[in-house]
């Protein structure tokens, strides 16, 4: 009691956990609470729900949206990772609320157009239940045959993350693609920005900003991905990135990218420019320690 300057709580289960022990006995007295919410949680839930056809009223989920954000009672101030999420504290009375995404040093690998082959995904899947495992289902099953019969059979698919579902590693295997490698875990990605011709990040529901979209752009690979990432980031398609919602399109967005170097080009530089401003160290510092000094913590 009394040790704390500052608490700082990240996720919504464990603010839920603080709040009942506050509840019980607020041990905390002085020190200020800090909420990184990262992500409106309840969103990608219900986006799921859209996406499989599970009924829903629109009432029931403002309500899990209004009772995620409920959580933040206790906080004195609340961090949000983009514009929109941080309007939805607001419209709710929160008046205490930054925006702190991520950071990101620019690292473009330096192979040129012409010696990049393949297609690059990479993403954890730890549920079956998940944006990423969704993803790679979608792309492999419905998306990337439709590049293949454009490109042709030599253009691989490479799967990039540690995957812990096994119905997952079953479904693609059962494809019995043979361009369609699944690697797992890999310790360094460098090597494979640096050989893959174009990043897909094919995500139909998620909330909170796209951590791999950013990475990606940040090692200088093109990306297509779809309207949902393009609004999180708040990019524009055709100038940053390349957008499309259904598998035809999505797969002719990548046929074009693999095929056209001065759209590739064009992408790349720009998406570099809009993360070296939007993810700079020095941009993430002076955000979080104004979030400190708004306290006298530091």
């Amino acid at each position: 009691q009394g040790y704390y300057d500052l608490v700082f709580v990240s996720r919504p289960h464990n603010i839920k956990h603080l709040n009942s022990i506050l509840a019980k006995e607020n041990t905390l007295n002085s020190a200020k609470i800090i909420y990184d919410a990262e992500a409106i949680f309840s969103i990608r839930d219900y986006e799921f729900k859209r996406l499989n056809k599970i009924d829903f009223t629109e009432e029931e989920r403002q309500k899990a949206i209004r009772d995620e954000i409920k959580l933040a009672k206790n906080s004195h101030h609340i961090i949000t990772v983009s514009s929109q999420e941080q309007q939805q504290f607001i419209e709710q009375g929160y008046t205490n609320v930054s925006i702190l995404g991520h950071r990101f040093s620019v690292h473009p690998t330096p192979q040129t157009f012409a010696d990049r082959k393949n297609l690059l995904f990479v993403g954890s899947i730890y549920e079956l239940e998940s944006p990423n495992a969704d993803s790679v289902l979608w792309l492999t099953q419905e998306i990337f045959p439709l590049i293949q019969k454009q490109l042709g059979q030599t253009v691989e698919l490479i799967i990039i993350g540690n995957n812990t579902v096994e119905e997952i590693k079953h479904k693609v295997n059962h494809l019995n693609n043979s361009s369609i490698k699944l690697l797992g875990k890999v310790d360094d990605l460098t090597p494979f920005y640096n050989q893959a011709r174009l990043f897909v990040a094919p995500t139909r529901y998620a909330a909170g900003i796209p951590h791999k979209v950013h990475e990606a752009a940040a090692y200088g690979l093109p990306i297509v991905t779809t309207s949902l990432i393009a609004q999180q980031l708040g990019w524009n398609p055709e100038t940053e990135l390349l957008v499309a919602d259904d598998p035809v399109n999505f797969a002719q967005q990548c046929v074009k990218l693999y095929q056209d170097s001065t759209l590739w080009n064009q992408l790349r530089k720009n998406a570099l420019k809009r993360v070296e401003i939007e993810c700079s160290a020095t941009v993430f510092s002076e955000k979080l320690d104004s979030i400190f000094n708004s306290f006298r913590i530091i």
